[in-house]
């Protein structure tokens, strides 16, 4: 560009007039106008600054995320664990020991007749007795009295037992009665030597467990007055 402007002036003197002696530009002189020249084309090919100030745009500002706020859990209120309830248990009353007779070497369970109903009745309107089993009859006074089989239904052997605490006496197989026999025809029987005590028992056990007159007698677990002396072994007949 600095080489074409340049021609157009040298031009510019031929085309007029005779162009005036000049005289050869110096080394100086020459670099001033080429800069003169340079200034020139840069102020006439400068761009202009745009008036327009481009706005920055601004970075996004991060939006911060409503922090979410935890929603408590309910409370839970334990629940005690169910009690377990102890059911007392029954309270259980000692049941005291059933009433023994030994005759000899053999054991009999008992029932005592101590009273004047139970006497009376004895083992009547029953149809049968347990095997080693009896009826002790007590008398207050120490003297057994005589028997009938009146309500009778089965057979017994009676042992009478003396106020010494041995048997006295024995009578077996004692057949009951038909229901229908009037009193009056009705066999009574007693020991032939003085008894304090009367046990009845099935028939037939008294062969079978040989019991004999002056086998030794104790008893055992007996609630009765009466019947002390047989628990010791030493009786006075009262």
């Amino acid at each position: 560009m600095a080489a074409v402007i340049f021609s157009s002036v040298a031009c510019a003197y031929a085309e007029g007039q005779p162009q005036p002696e000049q005289s050869a530009p110096t080394i100086d002189a020459l670099q001033d106008a080429s800069k003169e020249i340079a200034d020139a084309v840069l102020v006439s090919t400068a761009i202009p600054p745009s008036t327009n100030t481009p706005t920055a745009t601004p970075a996004p500002t991060a939006t911060r995320m409503p922090t979410s706020t935890p929603t408590p859990k309910p409370t839970t209120t334990p629940e005690p664990p169910p009690t377990a309830t102890v059911i007392p248990s029954p309270t259980r009353t000692a049941t005291p020991p059933a009433p023994i007779v030994t005759i000899g070497g053999t054991t009999f369970d008992a029932e005592i007749a101590d009273t004047p109903e139970l006497r009376s009745k004895g083992l009547g309107e029953r149809d049968s007795l347990s095997e080693r089993s009896g009826m002790l009859f007590v008398f207050p006074s120490g003297q057994a009295s005589s028997f009938w089989m009146k309500g009778m239904r089965f057979p017994l052997d009676f042992v009478w037992i003396g106020a010494n605490c041995t048997v006295v006496d024995v009578t077996e197989d004692v057949r009951h009665s038909p229901p229908d026999t009037p009193n009056s025809e009705l066999d009574t029987f007693a020991a032939s030597s003085p008894a304090a005590y009367t046990f009845e028992i099935n028939a037939g056990e008294i062969s079978r467990f040989s019991i004999e007159i002056g086998d030794e007698v104790r008893f055992y677990n007996i609630e009765s007055d009466f019947t002390e002396c047989c628990e010791t072994g030493v009786c006075d007949g009262n």
